[in-house]
């Protein structure tokens, strides 16, 4: 009999990019989403829905994807930022210790928790905002239990999820003719959907405990990523101006501005170097050479 994962938030942009991922996997998946046109609703915000789904199924691994990362959202709605990037970790967390179920728990976290002058270990955490501050209260509920919590940045093409993600924006909007104002000085090292599931696969078969970032080897700043990502797709980078965060009017929310992630602590456990930036751009570009032409 094959083992049961469960993956919440699986209509979400991360969730099913790792449905499809775990498809041909010696998991039997339980894919649970809020929407309709997810394979199973649930409101994982309640508790008693959350514990039926998990006493039906007993899954041997949740990954829990849910999150309301919408960082100007979180401070104008700090309750249902709290209820998705908080209480459903708490949910879960309080599930598996009341009915003492064996199940391992995969935390998606977020690199926003991080703003220090060099790449942040685990516990170098900096809290600019309600997004950060809601998904670090998540991370200590999953601790609670037998976890992985894990602090990333992804990108890539989900055709199930259109026009959703960093490089979607970026594609249409160089597509469409529109001038993008790209800040040099806010540095991230993301992954691409494909690099962070196949991580997530050995995390699933090792069962670690503990906080991981996951993402590429080296920083670069947003400028560079959306210029490169355009060159590799032959996108107008005359249409990329390239401005300082502090001289721009995006957004009234404080930021990081350096969400640069240390990975040595994932290396040493999966026996890895990870992917550079630039191969991971390319990665992610590769797709839309050959769907979009």
């Amino acid at each position: 009999m094959n083992k049961k994962l469960m993956i919440l938030g699986g209509s979400g942009y991360l969730g099913s990019s790792l449905c499809s991922y775990f498809k041909d996997s010696n998991y039997d998946v339980i894919s649970y989403g809020y929407s309709k046109k997810s394979q199973l609703v649930l409101d994982a915000t309640d508790y008693s829905l959350l514990e039926e789904s998990l006493l039906h199924y007993l899954p041997n691994v949740i990954i829990n994807c849910i999150g309301f990362t919408d960082v100007n959202g979180c401070e104008l709605e700090p309750e249902k930022a709290f209820s998705l990037n908080s209480r459903v970790a708490f949910n879960i967390a309080s599930c598996i210790q009341k009915n003492k179920l064996d199940t391992y728990l995969i935390q998606i976290s977020t690199d926003h928790v991080y703003d220090n002058p060099c790449a942040s270990l685990e516990e170098e955490v900096v809290l600019r905002n309600y997004y950060a501050y809601s998904k670090l209260i998540g991370d200590l509920y999953a601790r609670d239990v037998q976890s992985a919590v894990l602090r990333t940045n992804f990108i890539g093409l989900n055709n199930k999820c259109p026009n959703v993600g960093f490089t979607e924006w970026i594609y249409n909007t160089l597509s469409s003719g529109k001038i993008i104002n790209a800040f040099d000085d806010i540095l991230f090292n993301p992954l691409s959907l494909d690099s962070l599931a196949k991580y997530i696969t050995k995390i699933v078969d090792l069962r670690p405990e503990g906080v991981y970032n996951l993402g590429s080897s080296d920083g670069i700043s947003k400028a560079e990523f959306i210029l490169f990502f355009a060159k590799e797709l032959d996108l107008q980078t005359s249409l990329v101006n390239v401005v300082s965060s502090e001289n721009s009017n995006h957004s009234n929310v404080n930021r990081p501005k350096s969400m640069l992630m240390n990975c040595n602590k994932i290396e040493e456990l999966l026996d890895i170097s990870m992917p550079t930036t630039l191969e991971e751009i390319k990665s992610v570009a590769e797709p839309y050479k050959i769907s979009r032409g």
